[in-house]
């Protein structure tokens, strides 16, 4: 069992209603962890599993950090946005908002670690919006961030990645994204693991596609796949599928982001992680529904193929169940 906490703000300090507004975004972030075993290592440990069974979500200590503080400007409207401060690229690279750990699909294998990811700590993430469908996006960040202090850019070990962003066959006005990101990294200074990185200088791509299936944007299939050298990455080869129906009984309370209303996904996963003795696959469902007003729980079923880290062992499987609410 494991309990997060995630406080936001924003203080639109300058030109405030405008297109080329600026303002001061931050989180701050608390995990606890409850056990022995936690969510990790019940996956990790107990399973050998390289595309885990819960987002690691490890207890901090301190039980909170500051995981963003930056300064944004621009809009959609004004062509150009950036970020400049301490920011998380594995918050924006390679995402989809309908693939979270919080409440969809589960394992950290459906995130973007076949990028050599760095850390909360100091960067600049800017784009352009060049039309309706189309944006470009870039990421110079610190190799060394670490969400625990201030990492070490005096180093000069840079993270960097443009991404392209198209809305390829858009149905409604909410299609999302695809992207497709090129990345390279220096490395960390002492050449050791942290976050998305295992520390060697390195460099790979990813491919995310998404699309809703259906004329009311209630379907949506997402499609993934990394590969990264040097063994610079998490993952050395990553791909999944997913799918996800949003108010699947037809209640008429969709939201696509909101509470109150059903959802259910269906997701295989395939994944070589560097360090691993074999391939891993897994096929994981969920059902996410209103428990409470502004409270969703969400139940998860992972059938896990072939443990990378346990060739000994070729099955296992993992139950878990989520609550998430905001205010």
């Amino acid at each position: 069992m494991s309990s997060f906490a995630i406080f936001t703000g924003t203080w639109d300090g300058w030109h405030k209603g405008c297109p080329h507004q600026g303002e001061i975004t931050t989180s701050i972030e608390g995990r606890w962890n409850y056990g022995p075993p936690d969510p990790v290592t019940l996956g990790v440990a107990g399973l050998g599993t390289t595309l885990f069974t819960a987002n690691p979500f490890t207890t901090y200590t301190p039980a909170f950090l500051v995981r963003n503080l930056f300064w944004r400007q621009g809009s959609r409207e004004a062509g150009w946005r950036y970020r400049l401060g301490r920011t998380t690229p594995d918050q924006f690279l390679g995402t989809s908002r309908h693939v979270t750990p919080l409440d969809t699909f589960l394992p950290i294998g459906t995130g973007a670690f076949a990028m050599a990811l760095p850390d909360s700590g100091i960067g600049a993430i800017g784009g352009f919006y060049l039309n309706d469908w189309l944006n470009v996006a870039g990421v110079v960040h610190d190799a060394n961030a670490n969400r625990f202090d201030f990492g070490a850019p005096s180093k000069g070990d840079l993270f960097t990645a443009v991404e392209v962003q198209a809305k390829l066959f858009p149905i409604t006005e909410n299609a999302g994204y695809s992207k497709v990101t090129f990345w390279h990294t220096d490395g960390t200074a002492d050449g050791l693991p942290l976050n998305g990185s295992l520390g060697p200088e390195g460099w790979g791509c990813y491919l995310k596609l998404e699309q809703e299936l259906t004329s009311d944007g209630r379907l949506i299939a997402v499609g993934r796949f990394g590969r990264s050298y040097n063994a610079s990455a998490v993952y050395e080869k990553l791909a999944g599928g997913h799918l996800i129906l949003y108010d699947p009984f037809n209640s008429g309370r969709y939201e696509r982001m909101g509470f109150q209303a059903d959802a259910v996904g269906l997701a295989a996963n395939w994944g070589f992680a560097n360090g691993a003795v074999r391939e891993e696959t897994d096929v994981e469902v969920f059902y996410r529904f209103p428990l409470l007003p502004e409270m969703d729980a969400t139940f998860a079923y992972q059938a896990i193929f072939n443990p990378g880290m346990d060739p000994t062992n070729d099955f296992g499987s993992a139950i878990s169940l989520r609550f998430r609410s905001t205010w």
